[in-house]
Order: C-alpha cells, then structure tokens, then sequence
C-alpha cells in the first residue's frame, strides 16, 4: 500500500491524535518518514501484516524450542529416576532372595537339631541316667567308703553334709526335668507344628475372599503395610499362597481350620497336663528332699542306722527302672479313629476320598497304673 506525501500530510493536519505518533513514541513510524523513494511515495511494509506474522512467528518458534528443551530435560531426569529405581528394587530382590535362601538354611538347621534330639532322646535319657548315678555315688563316697560299704569316721556327721550334697543331685534332677518337658511341648505334635496355628482360636475364621485375593496380588513390598492395614495374621499369608478359588477357600474356612482348631484344642489339653505333672514332680521331690533331711538331721536315727539300713541299697543301685514300683505297665493298642463319621469333616471325607480311606488303624503302646 502506497500513500503520497501530501496526502499523508493532510491526513496528519486533520487528525485528533496528531503529535502522539512522533519518533519518540513510536520509532518505526519516524523511520517510514525518513524511507522516502524518489516518487515521493513513503513505504509502509514495515506495518504490513506478513512482517508482523514473521516476528510473531519467530517468538513462537523460540517459545516452541524453549518448551521442547525443557521436556526433553523432564524426560531424561525421569528415565535416570526410573533406571536408578529399578537398580534399587533388583538389588532388593536379589538381597531378599539371599535372606530367604539363608533363612531355609537356617530353618533347616533348627529343624536338623530338632531331629537329633528326638533320636537321641533315649541316648540322652541314658546319658542323664548315669551322671545322676554318678552324682548319687559322689555324694555317698563322701559318707561311705564305696568299696566296703562302710562308714568314714574322719568325715563330718550326715546332718553337716545333707543340704550342699543332695542340693547337687536336686539341681541335675531339675535340669532333665525342664529338658524332658521342652521336648514334650516342641513334639506335641508328629507332624510339623504350622506357624499360623498361634492364630487359630474356636471363633470362626472371618477374613474376607476378597481381601485374600488382593494380598495374593500385592508384591513383598506392599504385603506388610496392607497386612497392617487390614489386622491380617500368619493364617491369612497360609490362605494367600495357596491362591485358592472361590470353592477351596470356603473348604479351608468353614471345613479344614475348624477341624484344626479341634485338633489344637486336644494338643494344648495334653500340654496343660504336661505342665501340671510337671508341676507335681517338681513339688514331689521338694517334699522328699525335705522328708529325708528330717530323717538325716534330725537325730531320731544315727548316721550307722541310717547308713547300715537299705537305704544305702535303693540309692546306690545301678538299675534305674522302678516302673514296678509306680505298676506302671505298657500295652500296644490300636486307635481306629472312623474320620466318615466325624462331625466336622466327615462329609467331606466322604464326598472327596475313597471308601478305603474312612477309617484309619494306627497302633500305640498305651501306658497306664496298675491299681489292682
């Protein structure tokens, strides 16, 4: 677009906003006055809509390049964030599989020295046996010589000597006795004892299927806090990894832990017994250490009496077995237990298994008192 300069001259005489639009204001405006070609006409393409375009054009493409800059600076932090992450978590996996391998080696061990026990149970009752013989005829070579049965007369009176001699006997005596019940209580069950089982309890198990299904879902990671969140116990963890369906899970619940239950209710009946016998023994042999330190220190009998009596024969005697004198007698029996008619699982048993399988034969010696 061209204008002429008078033309342009007229204008400016007849407009309102003249003296507003000088070189000060607005420099480009000065600078067309000066752009004059020699026909006198002034240039305005230094307003014209396609050099605007290109500055407004230039300043978009800056702004375009500076945001691509910084996404692609976003997006290399992030990838070095998602590399240094997955760095850590494989360290993680490989240090908790290092754990639980060591974990399973170490069970095996407890388990191994479990086992040793229990074998060498009558080794170790025997090995017992005669340290406490031993003890018995220390204690008496302090009174008695062994060999002649007869009294040392250059040794204190039985009374001086009762308490510190037979206290060594009481001590061995209680060793085994704690030793014996330990055993009793770790293999009160034949099989493997299950962990969950200090939560089984006669109440109905109420975990929810759902909650099950999304604890076999969450990663190592996650389980203890959503265990925390919804009071899960070890039964729960023993419920999830048999990653059960909808039919086995209402067999686990309404059938096979209630069934459990009944079977830990029986074993901590027995422990309790166990215990109380425990309890008995312990109070029994107070009670006989006393009694013959009353007939040891009191002087109704002298020490020859006491000495020269049988006495002297019942505690050094070699053979330990007095079940003759308890009448405690043993007799193999055999237990038929009818699992069809089982209030529990008796229908399961026979919808599920064989009819070979309703009852079960297992042979025991049974041990009882003769009291006839």
């Amino acid at each position: 677009m061209f204008l002429s300069k008078q033309a342009l001259e007229d204008e400016m005489e007849h407009d309102p906003f003249k003296g507003m639009f000088d070189d000060s204001v607005i420099p480009e405006f000065g600078q067309a006055l000066q752009n004059l070609d020699n026909s006198g006409d002034l240039s305005l393409e230094v307003f014209s809509p396609k050099t605007i375009g290109q500055e407004e054009s230039m300043v978009c493409t800056e702004q375009v390049t500076d945001k691509q800059s910084k996404r692609m600076s976003s997006r290399m932090r992030s990838r070095k964030a998602r590399q240094r992450k997955k760095k850590y978590l494989k360290e993680l996996e490989l240090r908790v599989k290092y754990l639980e391998k060591e974990n399973i080696r170490l069970q095996n061990l407890v388990n191994l020295k479990k086992l040793e026990e229990a074998k060498d149970m009558s080794l170790d009752s025997r090995a017992f046996t005669c340290d406490f013989e031993q003890q018995v005829r220390e204690v008496w070579s302090n009174i008695i010589d062994l060999n002649t049965l007869d009294k040392r007369d250059e040794n204190p009176p039985i009374s001086e000597m009762y308490d510190d001699s037979f206290m060594k006997i009481l001590e061995k005596h209680k060793v085994f006795i704690d030793s014996v019940t330990r055993m009793l209580v770790n293999n009160i069950h034949c099989n493997a004892t299950p962990l969950y089982w200090k939560d089984l309890s006669e109440k109905k198990y109420t975990t929810d299927y759902s909650i099950i299904k999304k604890l076999n879902s969450l990663t190592k990671y996650q389980t203890p806090e959503f265990m925390e969140t919804h009071k899960l116990q070890e039964i729960d963890l023993f419920v999830a990894s048999l990653n059960p369906t909808k039919t086995q899970f209402n067999f686990l619940k309404n059938i096979y832990f209630k069934k459990e239950s009944e079977i830990k209710t029986k074993c901590l009946q027995a422990i309790k017994k166990v215990l109380d016998a425990k309890s008995l023994i312990q109070e029994s042999y107070v009670e006989n250490h006393l009694l013959i330190g009353l007939l040891a220190k009191s002087g109704i009998f002298t020490d020859d009496q006491i000495i020269n009596s049988k006495m002297k024969e019942t505690i050094l005697r070699k053979d330990r077995n007095y079940q003759d004198i308890w009448r405690v007698k043993s007799v193999p029996y055999t237990v038929r237990y009818k699992l069809s008619r089982d209030k529990t699982i008796g229908r399961a048993v026979r919808k599920y298994l064989p009819k070979e399988d309703y009852n079960k034969d297992i042979e025991f010696s049974r041990f009882y008192v003769d009291v006839a």
